[in-house]
């Protein structure tokens, strides 16, 4: 996966920046693959980074990713929490979320 081809540089710079932007395509392509668990564990330590960088809208959007990943019907509380936490954070920043 091409995520991967950056793990070498991330752990050799120690940088959040490309951990959490590897995280989030990981998550992405599980999530594609229908690995929601896989998808979920990735995405939620690319919010973390995110959360350390100050990056309120790489933060949203993968906290979109998130809602999408979650496992339905058993989590739509958690869903909507996350699509929330994502749609304050985008309307504050000027932006807007579409609906699913």
């Amino acid at each position: 996966m091409a995520a991967d081809e950056l793990v070498p540089f991330a752990i050799k710079l120690g940088s959040p920046l490309l951990r959490a932007h590897r995280a989030r395509g990981t998550g992405s392509v599980l999530l594609a693959a229908g690995d929601a668990r896989g998808a979920l564990a990735a995405l939620r330590r690319a919010v973390d980074d995110w959360v350390e960088l100050r990056a309120p809208y790489d933060e949203a959007r993968t906290r979109l990713l998130i809602a999408d990943g979650l496992p339905r019907p058993c989590d739509l509380d958690g869903a909507e929490m996350e699509r929330r936490a994502a749609g304050s954070t985008l309307e504050a920043l000027g932006r807007t979320v579409s609906q699913p």
